[in-house]
């Protein structure tokens, strides 16, 4: 299956994308709680700002992502 940090928001890549988990443990590394405003001042493809609406809303990474697996003529 795809790479991890894919989380299915971006479609179509900038010229120097920040990947999804960079973006999300950067937050958390900072200690944004999401309670108060977050500015991105270099706001390039709005990695950063997708991460934090997502992260105060409680939404889970990759929620919509299907994995390969889960087409096994098995799996339930």
């Amino acid at each position: 299956g795809d790479a991890l940090f894919k989380r299915g928001f971006r479609k179509v890549g900038t010229e120097a994308p920040l990947r999804e988990n960079l973006a999300a443990g950067i937050l958390r590394l900072c200690g944004w709680t999401g309670k108060e405003p977050l500015l991105d001042p270099m706001c390039g493809g709005g990695t950063l700002l997708v991460e934090a609406a997502q992260m105060a809303q409680r939404v889970a990474p990759g929620l919509g992502r299907r994995f390969a697996f889960e087409r096994l003529h098995r799996f339930d």
